[in-house]
């Protein structure tokens, strides 16, 4: 099997000709980022593709070196990343690169390692980050997904990072499910099992249970007491001197307060 099927590429400014971004990969890899740049997850980057595409203007993409093992191009990337630094992470830096390009490798360790340690581990060490998924995987991780299986748990099956999985997900174009958000009854922790997690079989709560969680939800919201509002049932127990949690409980079993006595504490504590 050929292993020097790697390359380091560039993205460059069309007009100004400036590098902005340094990575490696094999086969069609330099092309993705403007391919998927609607849904990038690096933001500086994604911003400095959209506006390209705004202006009418596609990026420059080069192939820096190629011929190069995984682990070659790990290191080689490392050291031009270093090289030109990152722009607000490393003084005098000019790449919109978020990492180093040695993710997941603890940079205290690299003191002491050498290259060719790092080689080894590169090459040998089973590392979520470093090993290339191939299209069968891909394959079986679409399926495990369309089958309900969560992205947490397909990454503890095949010992891959998340956000490897969340990757080859967006590549095969597969919708990435929504996660919680619901209001009401819709909500999971009401018994009714969410619509794309059907492994969820939701918490039902008692009505007692659910009044409680509406009086901690006034935490922050705006509340009144008698015609007098405050901005957060927080606030309230600050000017009537009164612990929030008692004022919490208090309310949730039905307690008054008449105008008067809100009026009296807080000229008394303010």
């Amino acid at each position: 099997m050929n292993k020097h099927i790697y390359y380091i590429y560039f993205y460059k400014h069309p007009e100004t000709l400036d590098l902005m971004y340094i990575g490696k990969g094999k086969d069609n890899r330099l092309n993705d980022h403007w391919r998927r740049r609607k849904h990038h997850y690096n933001k500086r980057f994604k911003d400095f593709l959209l506006q390209l595409e705004s202006d009418g203007l596609e990026p420059l993409i080069e192939i820096h070196q190629s011929g190069l093992t995984n682990s070659e191009s790990f290191l080689l990337e490392f050291e031009l990343i270093r090289k030109h630094g990152r722009l607000n992470y490393d003084e005098g830096g000019i790449l919109l690169n978020m990492t180093n390009g040695l993710d997941g490798i603890k940079l205290c360790n690299l003191e002491n390692a050498s290259l060719e340690d790092i080689r080894k581990y590169l090459d040998t060490a089973v590392h979520h980050n470093y090993r290339v998924i191939e299209e069968s995987e891909k394959d079986e991780i679409v399926e495990m997904y369309n089958d309900n299986v969560p992205m947490v748990s397909i990454a503890k099956i095949l010992s891959r990072g998340p956000h490897k999985i969340k990757e080859v997900l967006k590549e095969r174009d597969v919708a990435i499910k929504k996660r919680g958000g619901q209001s009401g009854e819709s909500n999971g922790m009401y018994g009714v099992k969410r619509p794309y997690n059907a492994h969820f079989g939701g918490r039902k709560h008692s009505e007692e249970s659910k009044a409680k969680i509406a009086i901690a939800a006034q935490r922050t919201a705006k509340v009144e007491l008698d015609g007098i509002e405050f901005n957060s049932l927080k606030e309230a127990s600050e000017y009537l001197d009164m612990p929030y949690s008692s004022l919490s409980t208090y309310l949730r079993k039905g307690g008054k307060f008449t105008r008067n006595k809100i009026e009296h504490n807080i000229k008394r504590n303010f």
